[in-house]
């Protein structure tokens, strides 16, 4: 009986946490238009400490599992082997780790880069969930010159929280004052 303990024990521990899909983008991408959810994506490397807290810390959290494996396909990706360089020059991932939010038919809805608490990594799995002030939406918006001020500056935090170069949409700002 107390070797059935463990056992149940062991298997118990191992489903904990946010459970990442195995299987390249093409498959991921299948599931989430199966499933009506979209790709949340963990692009991490192997040396990045902030990418190892995430690890430990937080996608082990049970209001993250809850959270992120009810509302997404959840996978992980090294950004510097296998697919995970294709995405990474796809998606423009510049820094890690950083979280990529994906639709079904492989547009990126939002990204964020870092380490994050509990409660901001679940506040970002809900901003992906409101597509309108999400990063593509600001995105769009401000290619087709369509952006407010204060929401220029939303768009300039966004791009400069997952490393993203800033020069032309400060400008675009600056312009505006």
């Amino acid at each position: 009986a107390v070797t059935l303990l463990v056992c149940i024990s062991g298997y118990a521990q191992e489903e904990k946490g946010i459970h990442f899909e195995s299987g390249t983008l093409t498959q991921l991408l299948i599931k989430a238009k199966k499933e009506h959810k979209l790709v949340f994506i963990d692009g991490y490397t192997t040396w990045c400490g902030p990418c190892k807290r995430m690890a430990k810390n937080i996608f082990p959290n049970d209001t993250v599992a809850l959270f992120y494996n009810s509302h997404f396909i959840c996978a992980e990706f090294d950004m510097e082997k296998g697919e995970g360089i294709e995405l990474a020059k796809k998606y423009e991932v510049k820094c890690y780790p950083t979280f990529l939010f994906i639709d079904a038919n492989g547009k990126l809805i939002h990204r964020k880069s870092g380490a994050m608490q509990v409660k901001q990594f679940v506040a970002l799995g809900n901003e992906a969930l409101h597509p309108a002030d999400c990063f593509s939406a600001l995105e769009d918006r401000y290619t087709k010159g369509k952006l407010s001020s204060e929401e220029l500056i939303a768009y300039i935090n966004m791009r400069r929280a997952t490393c993203l170069n800033t020069d032309a949409e400060l400008n675009a700002y600056f312009k505006t004052q």
